[in-house]
């Protein structure tokens, strides 16, 4: 990009990575729009798949999110059914989620 598309902004490689995935981002939310889910929540729905009733933890390092940031991004798919979590049958200080019939259709 040259100076005069980026008024008043810097030519940083770092800020010009940032623009570019949010642009990405916003493609893919817009492609599986029809879905009603977010490209968020449908990385998120085929982690917890492949995963086979992955501990919160290991998710959240996976996506490289916090934990709180994980929790936030469950909420609505929690909300709507496609998504529920359990404690840990071994320990039950672990979280452990899993997708429900309905989050299955959705994925």
């Amino acid at each position: 990009m040259t100076q005069a598309a980026l008024p008043g902004l810097t030519l940083c490689n770092y800020a010009s990575l940032r623009r570019s995935t949010r642009k990405l981002g916003q493609f893919y939310d817009d492609m599986i729009a029809p879905s009603g889910l977010k490209a968020t929540q449908q990385g998120l729905l085929y982690q917890i798949h492949i995963g086979d009733e992955p501990a919160m933890g290991a998710i959240a390092e996976a996506l490289i999110m916090d934990l709180s940031a994980l929790g936030h991004t469950l909420k609505p798919l929690i909300r709507d059914g496609y998504v529920e979590t359990f404690a840990d049958k071994d320990d039950r200080r672990v979280k452990r989620v899993r997708l429900t019939p309905q989050g299955l259709v959705k994925l």
